[in-house]
C-alpha cells in the first residue's frame, strides 16, 4: 500500500498570520513511533525552532481531532477542530477524491514513479487547487514510501505466492470506482463462469462433485450456509443440459440437500435457487448453476442482516467459507 505525506494548513488560518494563536493544535492520525506519526512530531519541533518566528503547536495523535477517523482530517481542518495536520492521501481522498491519485498503481507502480507524481508542479497545483476550494492550504506533498503486505500461515516472496490468498486493500474513492470499472468489464467476459469454476475446483472450498457438476461454497459466502453448483459445460439453462447430466444431477442434488439437513441435529431450513439464462440474450456468457443458502448459523441461532448489510450490501461473514464448506462436507459424509 502506498501512502503520501501530506502537510495541510486550514485556511482560515491565512487570515491570522499576523496573529496566531499561542499554539495550534497538529492533528495526526498515527503516535510518533509510525513513520507518519514521527514527520508530524518533526514537523512541529521545526515550526517552534523557526528562527525567523517560532509557531507553538501540540501534537494530536490518533485523529483524536478528527472524531479517532483519519479520513476525517480533511473536515477537521476545514471545519477548525485543527490548525495544521500530517495525513494519508489515499485516507483524505474521501473527502478529496482527487487525491487517490496518488494510490493508482498503473500510475505509480514503484517508488521512483511516485516520487515523480509527487514532484509534478501539474498534479500538485490542481490538487491545492481543489483543497483551497474546499477550506484547506496544502503546504507540501511528499511520498512517504510505506508498503506492507501482511499475511498469516504464508510467505509471500513473488507474485506467484499471492496464488489462492484474499488480498483485502484500502482504496479511496477513486480507486474503488476504477477498479470496479475494470472489474466489470472482466465480468462481463464470455469465460466468467468458466474462470470462476476453475478457481474452486483448484481450492479447498468444493464440498461435493462428479463428472459432469461440482458443488462448492464460495470465496465470499455471504451466508452461514451457502453453496453453489455449476456444470463443467456451459450450459445457458436446464434445456440444455444432456441425459448424462440431468442424471448425475438426480444423484448429486439429492446428496447435497441430505448434507445440508445433516449439518445440525434437526432438518435445515434452506433457499434453492437456480439461475438460468435469459430466453433471448446472453445466452453464450451466462451458465445455469444453482445457489442454495440458509441463515441457519448455529444450531438454534438464525443470521439477521446488520445494517452494513441490508442497506449498503457490505457482508459480514459469520464463519469462514473454507471452514464452512469442511462441516458440510462432513455432514454429507454423515449424511
Amino acid at each position: 500500500m502506498r501512502r503520501l505525506l501530506l502537510a495541510c494548513l486550514a485556511a482560515p488560518m491565512l487570515a491570522l498570520a499576523q496573529a496566531p494563536p499561542p499554539e495550534l493544535k497538529l492533528s495526526v492520525a498515527v503516535a510518533p513511533a509510525f513513520p507518519l506519526g514521527a514527520a508530524a512530531k518533526a514537523w512541529g519541533e521545526a515550526l517552534a525552532a523557526a528562527p525567523d518566528g517560532a509557531v507553538a503547536s501540540k501534537l494530536h495523535p490518533g485523529a483524536s481531532l478528527a472524531q479517532r477517523d483519519p479520513a476525517r482530517e480533511f473536515l477537521a481542518l476545514r471545519d477548525g477542530a485543527a490548525d495544521l495536520a500530517v495525513g494519508s492521501a489515499l485516507a483524505w481522498s474521501a473527502q478529496l477524491p482527487a487525491l487517490a491519485i496518488y494510490a493508482l498503481p498503473w500510475l505509480a507502480p514503484e517508488r521512483e514513479d511516485l516520487a515523480a507524481l509527487v514532484a509534478s508542479a501539474e498534479v500538485a497545483g490542481e490538487l491545492m487547487k481543489r483543497a483551497e476550494a474546499q477550506g484547506v492550504v496544502i503546504l507540501a506533498l511528499a511520498p512517504l514510501g510505506h508498503r506492507v503486505l501482511a499475511t498469516t500461515g504464508k510467505v509471500v516472496r513473488a507474485p506467484a505466492d499471492l496464488a489462492a490468498l484474499r488480498v483485502r486493500v484500502t482504496g479511496g474513492p477513486l480507486v474503488v470506482e476504477t477498479l470496479a470499472t475494470l472489474g466489470a468489464i472482466d465480468r462481463s467476459a464470455p469465460d466468467l463462469f468458466s474462470r470462476i469454476l476453475d478457481f474452486e475446483q483448484g481450492g479447498e472450498r468444493v464440498v461435493l462433485g462428479g463428472e459432469h457438476w461440482t458443488a462448492y461454497v464460495p470465496f465470499a459466502a455471504r451466508w452461514p450456509i451457502e453453496v453453489h453448483m455449476m456444470p463443467h459445460r456451459h450450459v445457458a439453462d436446464f434445456a440444455e443440459t444432456s441425459n448424462a447430466e440431468r442424471d448425475e444431477l438426480a444423484t448429486l442434488y439429492l446428496r447435497l440437500l441430505r448434507g445440508i439437513d445433516a449439518v445440525y441435529d434437526s432438518p435445515t431450513p434452506y433457499i434453492a435457487a437456480w439461475h438460468q439464462a435469459p430466453v433471448h440474450r446472453a445466452r453464450d456468457t451466462f451458465r445455469l448453476h444453482l445457489q442454495l443458502t440458509s441463515p441457519r448459523r448455529a444450531p438454534d441461532k438464525l443470521k439477521y442482516l446488520a445494517g452494513s448489510e441490508a442497506a449498503m450490501g457490505a457482508w459480514v461473514g459469520d464463519v469462514r467459507p473454507e471452514d464452512a464448506a469442511e462441516n458440510i462436507r462432513q455432514a454429507i459424509q454423515r449424511a
